[in-house]
């Protein structure tokens, strides 16, 4: 994977070990404390999130999917061999044990997800609006920068620039992504990554795109627009984290959601005191 950097601001840190990405900073917008965490206890992997790295290795990188993805023949890991060939599988436990001594570092992937994402690949692929987005350009590069404000060491990898920014998302519904995007943060991420591949010397035609592609048939795609007023909105999203981040590692102190500070408790309105409903009969109260 090649690497784009700001050419005279990097030099030999590359590799520093107090670089941040918009995977890590998010949690800053949670506490301090919880960013921390995330950075000790990376977050385990789901089907959700191997559905979708697959699918971006599909659009961006399909050369390199047979190299790191494998389907696995139909083992039963709990009965001998002989057994389970009987039984019409195609090994057991002792064949299964060799098959992955044999596939090196091949990430393992049921057949269902593999042809799930071979289908929002083709979803994508063929959309009209979609399709031009995804090819030609230059496809899930690393970049890294120094934030001119903090001097801390930014990194990204964005998913595709062909002139206009573009990243891939997958989705369960089209319906409801809009409301992910806030939920997630995804529009502090594109601008991230906007900001990113402008400190590295490259070029952007137009507003940045999201794609959305849903990860269940029909694998409807949509294509969102992110004007300059949106991607303000996110860039101080993510400004504020930096600096905060910053703050962190010039004091040591890292604190949690109430900054060790006890609050009021602050009620919603639909807390306040229940009425009882008024008896009456025929009319008159009781």
């Amino acid at each position: 994977m090649e690497t784009l950097t700001q050419p005279t601001a990097l030099g030999p840190h590359l590799e520093r070990a107090d670089a941040t990405n918009w995977s890590s900073l998010k949690y800053m917008g949670i506490s301090p404390l919880h960013y921390l965490h995330n950075l000790r206890n990376p977050r385990t992997d789901s089907e959700a999130l191997l559905l979708g790295r697959l699918t971006h290795a599909m659009v961006f990188e399909p050369d390199q999917v047979a190299f790191r993805y494998i389907t696995s023949p139909r083992f039963h890991k709990g009965q001998n061999d002989s057994t389970a060939i009987g039984n019409g599988y195609d090994g057991g436990k002792q064949a299964f044990a060799a098959w992955v001594g044999s596939i090196g570092t091949k990430e393992i992937v049921e057949m269902d997800l593999m042809l799930r994402a071979r289908a929002m690949r083709d979803a994508i692929v063929s959309d009209p609006v979609a399709g031009p987005l995804v090819t030609s350009g230059h496809s899930e590069r690393r970049i890294e920068w120094i934030d001119a404000s903090t001097g801390i060491l930014c990194r990204g990898r964005f998913d595709h620039l062909n002139g206009c920014l573009a990243d891939l998302k997958t989705t369960r519904s089209l319906v409801t992504f809009e409301r992910d995007i806030a939920k997630f943060g995804y529009h502090s991420q594109l601008a991230w990554y906007e900001s990113g591949v402008h400190a590295a010397g490259l070029v952007t035609v137009g507003a940045p795109r999201l794609v959305a592609v849903e990860n269940v048939p029909p694998h409807d795609v949509q294509v969102l627009t992110f004007e300059p007023d949106d991607l303000a909105v996110g860039r101080r999203v993510y400004r504020a984290a930096l600096d905060r981040l910053a703050e962190c590692r010039r004091t040591g102190l890292w604190p949690g959601v109430s900054g060790g500070v006890a609050r009021r408790v602050a009620l919603p309105a639909w807390a306040g005191p229940i009425e009882e409903p008024e008896l009456t009969m025929d009319g008159v109260p009781i």
